[in-house]
């Protein structure tokens, strides 16, 4: 499915981009909105089945400030699963048949080990909600950054000139988890990978027995001519990450006047 967002400030377009998202091991026979609901007919190995997205401003999980970012996410609460006092386990039984490894995670959002057989998942304790689902990877590649300069009709021209990038800082917020991915275009085996994994020393993100989402800036080196690097942002798991802007630095140099 190929998305389109765009951001107006008054009366001009101020930002737009073009995104897709891909549905593993399924075919998107049919798609449409109700209010703030995207509704998905898809069908799978095992049957065709009916989807929903919930598109709603700031929307969260019941009992967290935050999202867990899963795809074919069930809740199951004691009306569906089933606990067993001899082996101290809980099971349940899928509404589909798994063409991905699970991520099985407990209110608090901590991932649980499981066992699966057929379509009944057993886990370790006592539990009287789960959520269960398949982690997607959430990719987003910036843009060449240029130098900009005002034009004479009131928009923004590049500026021609050698840029040399040396850091970039992104704000981020509400943010549990993601990567940054930089790779020199003609060298790609010096890519680096710099983590953010949401605990910082200090901050109530820290807190042990919680999970670590907060809000600041990351500082990602890059040392490389502005069109000479891809720099791309990951975010391969189920934890939030949500981005409001970056800065950079470099050095800029005029060729002539």
């Amino acid at each position: 499915i190929y998305c389109y967002n765009y951001y107006y400030n008054s009366e001009q377009k101020a930002q737009s981009a073009w995104s897709k998202w891909v549905f593993d091991n399924a075919e998107i026979l049919n798609a449409d909105f109700k209010d703030n609901w995207l509704y998905i007919v898809a069908q799978y190995s095992d049957g065709v089945y009916f989807l929903k997205m919930n598109f709603s401003p700031k929307n969260k999980e019941s009992n967290l400030d935050y999202l867990f970012f899963l795809d074919r996410k069930v809740y199951l609460d004691s009306d569906n699963l089933i606990y067993d006092n001899l082996t101290n386990t809980t099971s349940f039984t899928l509404p589909y048949t798994p063409d991905n490894e699970l991520t099985v995670l407990e209110e608090r959002g901590f991932p649980l080990d499981y066992i699966i057989d057929d379509n009944t998942v057993i886990v370790e304790g006592e539990y009287n909600q789960l959520v269960i689902g398949n982690v997607y990877n959430s990719t987003w590649k910036l843009s060449k950054i240029f130098v900009r300069q005002q034009s004479s009709n009131g928009g923004l021209k590049v500026r021609e000139g050698i840029l040399m990038l040396r850091d970039i800082n992104l704000t981020y917020t509400n943010s549990g988890y993601f990567k940054v991915k930089v790779t020199p275009k003609y060298s790609t085996a010096i890519t680096s990978i710099f983590e953010f994994t949401g605990k910082i020393t200090g901050l109530i993100s820290a807190t042990l027995e919680q999970i670590p989402v907060s809000d600041g800036t990351f500082l990602i080196p890059i040392t490389s001519k502005n069109d000479e690097i891809d720099i791309e942002v990951i975010n391969d798991s189920y934890l939030p990450s949500d981005f409001l802007s970056l800065e950079w630095l470099g050095d800029f140099i005029i060729r002539g006047q």
